[in-house]
């Protein structure tokens, strides 16, 4: 198991999508290391080489998975995984794509499926939330799909999600 030195921004998450089948990861909630923040002059450049990077690792991931996708899944895809906006998604796009993960995983599991159905509802609800288009649509279809089951709000964040939604009107 190695680094590939030439990924500058992303080595870490290339290297953990290369060997996916052979760790064990676990999330610790305590920071064990300090971040280094870039002067903001250099900032934007770094950001922009990280996405484009992480873009192609993740579209590597998904080939060794075998999970046939198209260019637009593969935006679909990246626009979920960054929640950024700069590419226009349909939520029904999005939950589809998600729901396409979930059901692949089933023919060749390599996460375990309760913490994929964990980690894809809440990037629903992130999607969601962060959608804006008009009329609570993000609420609307939120609720309405399979995925909101794996992702339980507290009451807060139901209050949040609605007056984001409101706003939209």
């Amino acid at each position: 198991m190695h680094y590939d030195a030439t990924l500058r921004q992303t080595e870490d998450y290339d290297f953990f999508a290369r060997y996916i089948n052979e760790l064990r990861i676990h999330t610790i909630q305590e920071a064990l290391i300090q971040y280094r923040v870039p002067p903001d002059t250099r900032k934007k450049d770094i950001l922009s080489e990280r996405a484009t990077v992480a873009d192609v690792v993740r579209e590597q991931l998904l080939a060794r998975w075998n999970l046939p996708f198209t260019n637009r899944e593969m935006q679909i895809h990246n626009t979920i995984a960054m929640l950024d906006h700069k590419v226009e998604i349909e939520l029904q796009e999005a939950e589809n794509w998600l729901l396409k993960l979930l059901a692949h995983n089933t023919r060749e599991a390599w996460f375990e499926p309760q913490a994929l159905q964990r980690v894809l509802a809440q990037r629903w609800f992130e999607v969601c939330y962060t959608y804006r288009r008009p009329r609570l649509g993000g609420l609307r279809h939120f609720y309405r799909s399979p995925l909101a089951a794996g992702f339980s709000l507290a009451t807060r964040q139901q209050a949040k999600f609605l007056l984001q939604a409101l706003r939209s009107f």
